[in-house]
């Protein structure tokens, strides 16, 4: 079988992930990148603990402040970087465990290979998905979804 040619988003995040490494400005900037980067991204299992206990103190600072508004967060680009940031990190590191390669997939792509999905366009949660290629099943395809809703999950 031969290996699945890369999307735009592909690309996107391999340059996040190259700007982390390099000390550049990720995306030309996102929220907590000092913070992020103390965190040891060193694609393993724990450095995604490490993550999730910035993201409980980020939401504690942000609860304490009163700026806790979802649609405020994702008005920011800074934030919503952020966000992108941690789904490419952990779509990698989920990749490197599973022995597999992630796929990133924006909307136009997902509409070309997945017509049966029902997508709504101005959701910043289905605005990207990643599917992940190994020998037993063709792709597997993983959604960002809202803290207050279960994962949704489609498999091929």
């Amino acid at each position: 079988m031969s290996a699945s040619p890369l999307t735009p988003l592909d690309y996107i995040a391999e340059g996040y992930w190259q700007d982390f490494l390099a000390e550049r400005p990720i995306a030309g900037g996102i929220a907590y990148e000092t913070e992020l980067r103390a965190c040891t991204l060193d694609d393993s299992l724990e450095s995604l603990q490490r993550i999730d206990t910035l993201l409980s103190q980020v939401r504690r600072d942000m609860i304490k402040s009163g700026i806790w508004d979802e649609t405020t967060l994702l008005v920011d680009e800074r934030y919503r970087n952020f966000m992108v940031f941690l789904a490419f990190y952990a779509g990698r590191v989920s990749a490197q465990q599973w022995q597999s390669k992630p796929h990133w997939y924006g909307q136009f792509e997902l509409r070309k290979r997945y017509p049966e999905l029902t997508l709504i366009t101005d959701d910043f949660y289905q605005h990207m998905a990643v599917g992940y290629d190994d020998s037993v099943v063709k792709e597997r395809l993983f959604f960002c979804t809202r803290a207050n809703r279960a994962a949704s999950v489609w498999s091929y």
